[in-house]
């Protein structure tokens, strides 16, 4: 039974001394909510490279570990031309409007991930991504970097999860005056609240994360046939 289970589950992370953010991570918890992903912190236009994604992950996209990891974030979520398309007829929006909301979009998700580089906060965006089979969904997603303590590999860890917030709401968010800002604001301090519900601490979350990129590495220089 589910109780059982709980039970079960409480005992193996007392036994291992694990913080309940850590074991929720580690039993991937989040696949049914969202999902996490770590990548080279060099972002770029065209996002992180990815090197790990979750369970959760690929339920989100659709995208197997194998298919997007090695590639940058953008190849595989980012919007093609057919969508603004789409888009414009489904909302019943001008085409040159849609572009312009996307586009001061993205502007703020870059001048959030090198905000975040730099300051103690993680970074918080909105964004409007394209999963594997053509689909489009918005998703809340919170991006920290650190400096890895064993290797000094430089990593961000993205927490994504898909939000109640629909297409034509962003949209309109995204164009002059929409109040794109406030909308993200606000998100921020309900997505923090929800993983706080889920006793999974944000700023705590590294420590998982540092020992998922040793194995990360490790898998890496094994491919190469390289010790280390």
């Amino acid at each position: 039974s589910s109780g059982a289970s709980d039970v079960g589950d409480a005992s193996l992370r007392d036994a291992a001394g694990m913080p309940s953010w850590a074991f929720i991570l580690l039993q991937d918890r989040l696949s049914t909510d969202g999902s996490f992903m770590l990548g080279d912190a060099d972002v770029t236009h065209e996002g992180y490279v990815m090197r790990f994604v979750s369970p959760g992950f690929a339920e989100l996209y659709g995208y197997l570990p194998s298919e997007c990891v090695g590639l940058r974030c953008c190849a595989c979520m980012a919007l093609q031309t057919e969508d603004f398309l789409h888009l414009a007829k489904t909302v019943d929006m001008e085409l040159q409007m849609v572009k312009d909301s996307i586009h001061c979009i993205q502007a703020y998700v870059v001048q959030e991930a090198i905000r975040e580089q730099t300051d103690s906060t993680p970074g918080f965006a909105l964004l409007l991504e394209r999963n594997k089979d053509g689909s489009l969904i918005v998703c809340e997603v919170m991006v920290s970097t650190q400096t890895h303590p064993a290797n000094g590999w430089r990593y961000s860890l993205c927490l994504q999860t898909r939000s109640d917030v629909s297409i034509i709401q962003i949209l309109e968010a995204g164009l002059a005056g929409g109040g794109y800002a406030e909308l993200v604001r606000d998100r921020h301090e309900r997505m923090i609240a929800r993983l706080a519900a889920s006793h999974i601490d944000v700023s705590a979350a590294h420590l998982y994360a540092e020992e998922k990129i040793m194995d990360v590495w490790a898998g890496m220089f094994a491919e190469l046939n390289i010790d280390w």
